[in-house]
């Protein structure tokens, strides 16, 4: 059986609203499909910053008939082709992530239109659209607009690069003149699967994206002889350490705050 992902799981909630509606959609024959469309901002965003091309955001609510009407018209000839080259993008009103996502331009309902420009611009319009007053906003795109309230706490995956070796770390963070960041676990601590869950978080990952990322199982005594270079001695701890060979270190373990805190303390020094 395959595994629903938790943003393809629907809010118990709202199953019975997103079950009539999709019943609803099978009965008009398909009408609801828009091909070639990304339901992903993340993968929109890195879309657009491997392209350069400008993002059409359609912001939607499946039970809305204004909304149906706004995807009647995406779906008309001109609209098409005039958004053929853009990176196009739907988002849902029942998705708590996109809600917060389509906040930073000022949109808090749906039908909406957002048209996010490679220069970090964007243009909007809200409520019931024609075909034309859609081709109208992609005109006014063309030129720069306003710069969207960023919101740093929007839920984004966060990605580690975990190498796994610390001679095989350092040769890298030497390598690339980058600091080091060491997570020193044990997998039978409760408390270092905590700290597992506060790096995490987001606002912790973009305070380590540009670190080399090293994670050492206690379990391995290569593992424990060599932190004790930095005086630890048990697991959990983190350790930055900054291309110079001078470190701190952070034991226990911690809130996102106080993590993204002893980081940004460290790299300053």
């Amino acid at each position: 059986m395959n595994e629903v992902s938790p943003r393809d799981r629907p809010e118990p909630r709202r199953a019975v609203r997103i079950a009539t509606a999709a019943a609803l959609f099978f009965t008009c024959g398909g009408c609801m499909s828009l091909g070639g469309w990304v339901n992903d901002y993340v993968a929109a965003e890195k879309q657009q910053q491997r392209t350069r091309q400008d993002v059409l955001i359609f912001y939607k609510d499946y039970l809305d008939v204004t909304s149906g009407d706004v995807h009647t018209a995406l779906r008309a000839g001109r609209v098409k082709d005039a958004t053929d080259k853009m990176v196009r993008c739907v988002l849902v009103t029942d998705y708590e992530p996109d809600r917060a996502y389509v906040a930073q331009f000022g949109v808090l309902r749906a039908p909406a239109l957002i048209v996010l420009r490679a220069d970090g611009t964007y243009h909007a319009r809200v409520g019931p659209m024609s075909e034309q007053e859609i081709l109208d906003l992609l005109e006014q795109a063309r030129s720069a607009g306003e710069l969207p309230r960023r919101d740093p706490f929007i839920p984004r995956p966060v990605t580690y690069r975990w190498v796994h070796s610390l001679p095989a770390a350092t040769a890298e963070a030497r390598r690339t003149r980058r600091p080091l960041l060491i997570f020193y676990k044990w997998w039978l601590s409760n408390q270092s699967l905590t700290v597992q869950r506060t790096l995490e978080q987001p606002e912790v990952g973009r305070a380590a994206s540009d670190l080399v990322h090293c994670r050492l199982e206690y379990d391995y005594l290569p593992n424990r002889t060599a932190m004790e270079a930095f005086g630890v001695t048990r697991a959990p701890a983190l350790v930055l350490q900054q291309p110079d060979g001078t470190f701190r270190v952070l034991d226990g373990p911690q809130s996102a705050d106080e993590v993204v805190h002893f980081l940004r303390g460290a790299l300053a020094e």
